[in-house]
């Protein structure tokens, strides 16, 4: 440390007052110190705060911002629960539905072969023929081969398998170009204007056309069959031995739902999602690959497609940005209650009570929406009420209208009821009984029949009085002659 010039000048023989002199430039020097080191920390401290909040606003904006879906042609997130459209691009776009088709086999073959699941069938050369030459993409399956309907269904959803699909097409429509034709029916069924099929291997065809919003509506038909969705959402399974093979393991190649451990295992980079269960995934055959899933968080269901998404060696990109569009909801998104059961929502008076004049109108049961975090303010509640008062005795619970809560397309609706018990007085109601009978129309009707009867009455008395008096006066008068 470094001591102060002036320290060393102290004159001990001049006595105290140098001393003092000294001391205090002394306390001045190390006080001024003391600032500086104070406001060299103050600074660090500001800088690094400055730093922090940057970065924790970056972070921030990166968690709120969606995931980039460039890489894919359509994209379609959906909250099935809700009826929510929670992120989409190019969801009307035409495209190729290459994978999708075996979707819509799979859809056809669950619905027409659930109680036939067990029954075996030989396959033909016609089914085997049209399965393409990818040896990956088949199930490989011989001529004479014994199969029960169950694995074909396994190897369609599980693994894509072409041979798979062109089979159980022709057992179920006698030819491809049948059941061809049924596809396209079931997709006009279900609201599929934009699709188009061509065959059943999803194949390059430049007539097989299809869109996001379209391959959504088929989508939530499978989740809705049970067979289909479980599955589809198989990480493995054995095939049954035939009498031309025996047992095979195969593994579902939906890397959401299964780690596959086949030859392409170098591509899957940790894409396995507990969240997601099935329903089909496949690539193009020109380095695109698509995948439809149903996902599920805090019992809230969600159906997310990626149509045509880039494929690379490293990496498949549908189910990396499957991930991070329901990574990015499950943030974003959760259900608020917005009204609480038994919440005060307005008052109405009360009549015939002597203590209540006006009781509070709550909501019978509580409102939750889902609704983005933060984002309160495009809530709008309504309440309707059926009486413009109320007269006691009133029992808790009393319906007496109804409370409306919406936000964007959601509208939940509840009863508004009493919160109290509320005792009636017996001397108003006494009096207000008698009010009631005064103003009656009977009351009212009898009362003027009883004025025409009465002046009937003094009329007819007013009569007969007059009669009896003219007779008494002509008696007078007869009497005096």
């Amino acid at each position: 440390m470094t001591v102060p010039p002036f320290l060393i000048s102290v004159d001990f023989y001049n006595g105290f007052t140098l001393i003092r002199e000294e001391s205090d430039q002394t306390d001045m020097y190390f006080k001024t110190r003391n600032r500086k080191k104070m406001s060299a920390v103050a600074a660090v401290i500001l800088t690094l705060s400055l730093i922090l909040s940057f970065m924790l606003s970056f972070a921030l904006r990166a968690l709120c911002a969606v995931p980039d879906t460039s890489a894919a042609e359509a994209v379609y997130l959906y909250c099935i629960d809700n009826g929510i459209l929670m992120y989409e691009s190019n969801s009307e776009k035409s495209v190729s539905p290459y994978a999708m088709v075996k979707m819509m086999v799979g859809l056809i073959a669950c619905e027409r072969l659930s109680e036939k699941l067990d029954t075996k069938i030989t396959i033909t050369s016609q089914m085997i023929a049209g399965a393409g030459q990818d040896k990956q993409m088949k199930m490989k399956v011989v001529e004479g081969e014994v199969v029960p309907l169950r694995d074909l269904l396994y190897g369609l959803l599980c693994c894509g398998y072409n041979d798979c699909a062109t089979a159980l097409a022709i057992y179920i429509s006698g030819s491809v170009k049948d059941f061809v034709s049924l596809m396209n029916l079931r997709a006009s069924e279900l609201g599929m204007n934009s699709t188009q099929y061509q065959n059943v291997i999803g194949t390059e065809s430049g007539s097989a056309r299809t869109t996001a919003a379209d391959t959504a509506k088929l989508a939530l038909q499978a989740a809705k069959n049970e067979l289909y969705v479980e599955i589809s959402s198989t990480a493995k399974y054995v095939l049954s031995a035939t009498n031309k093979s025996s047992e095979i393991p195969i593994y579902n190649r939906n890397y959401l739902v299964s780690e596959y451990p086949g030859k392409e295992y170098h591509r899957n980079r940790g894409y396995y999602n507990s969240d997601c269960r099935g329903l089909c995934s496949g690539d193009s055959g020109t380095s695109r690959h698509s995948v439809a899933t149903l996902a599920k968080k805090d019992d809230t269901s969600y159906l997310c497609i990626v149509l045509n998404a880039a494929l690379t060696d490293t990496k498949i990109y549908s189910f990396s940005m499957v991930t991070e569009l329901l990574n990015w909801t499950f943030r974003q998104f959760s259900y608020k209650e917005v009204v609480k059961e038994g919440e005060n929502v307005c008052k109405l008076p009360v009549h015939m009570s002597d203590v209540i004049k006006e009781t509070d109108i709550c909501a019978e049961k509580s409102i939750s929406l889902f609704i983005p975090s933060g984002d309160s303010d495009n809530i709008k509640t309504s309440y309707r009420l059926n009486y413009s008062s109320l007269k006691a005795p009133i029992e808790k619970g009393t319906a007496v209208g109804y409370l409306t809560v919406t936000y964007n397309s959601q509208t939940v609706t509840v009863r508004l009821v009493t919160s109290e018990n509320i005792e009636g007085s017996k001397f108003l109601y006494t009096m207000n009984s008698i009010t009631e009978i005064s103003q009656s129309r009977v009351f009212k009707a009898s009362i003027v029949c009883m004025i025409i009867l009465s002046a009937i009455a003094i009329f007819i008395d007013y009569r007969i009085r007059k009669k009896a008096h003219d007779q008494i006066y002509l008696r007078h008068k007869i009497d005096d002659r």
